[in-house]
């Protein structure tokens, strides 16, 4: 069974985090910073949300995560297609979490 799965690592994309959120060097994990920095106002940037988008895209199979959130109480993990992202004002898409 293990031959079958795949593992592709999701790397998250800097253009979309908000200001209060830090990418790791590697692009694979994300902290919250206590204050927002000055970023570029790309247009692809959250500003309402201190969200970022992974840009790894899925067209078939079932995706799967693994999220650590470490000690953190409030965090999301959301799914949404192409389609519906809108990253300024309102989150649009499909969200899970605790």
């Amino acid at each position: 069974m293990k031959d079958m799965v795949q593992c592709t690592p999701v790397l998250l994309d800097p253009n979309t985090a908000d200001s209060r959120l830090c990418i790791a060097a590697d692009l694979t994990s994300v902290k919250i910073r206590d204050e927002a920095v000055q970023l570029p106002d790309n247009p692809e940037r959250y500003d309402m949300f201190a969200c970022v988008l992974g840009s790894q895209g899925f067209a078939s199979g079932t995706p799967s995560w693994v999220v650590e959130v470490e000690e953190n109480t409030s965090w999301e993990v959301g799914v949404s297609s192409e389609a519906s992202q809108s990253t300024k004002g309102r989150l649009s898409g499909q969200v899970s979490g605790a």
